[in-house]
């Protein structure tokens, strides 16, 4: 066992903590962070386990969702102070 292990999580339990997603299909949609959204552009394939928002671009894993998200709240607590 490696001291440092890589973790993966299931991309729907991931964003669902942060965005509230629609089921259509067997897809989900919700509005994306990442940009000014009025209408859902952030798709989350489940079977895949990847998302992508229609809007910007952003696209990857649960694990590049995060790290996105939290440089996003770090450029965003630097402009406040």
């Amino acid at each position: 066992m490696r001291a440092y292990q890589f973790m993966e999580y299931n991309i729907l339990v991931t964003i669902s903590e942060y965005l509230n997603l629609t089921k259509r299909k067997k897809n989900y949609f919700g509005l994306c962070p990442f940009h000014h959204d009025k209408t859902p552009s952030l798709a989350v394939y489940p079977d895949r386990d990847i998302f992508h928002c229609f809007g910007c671009g952003a696209e990857g894993d649960s694990n590049y969702f995060i790290e996105k998200l939290c440089s996003l709240a770090w450029i965003r607590l630097r402009h406040k102070a």
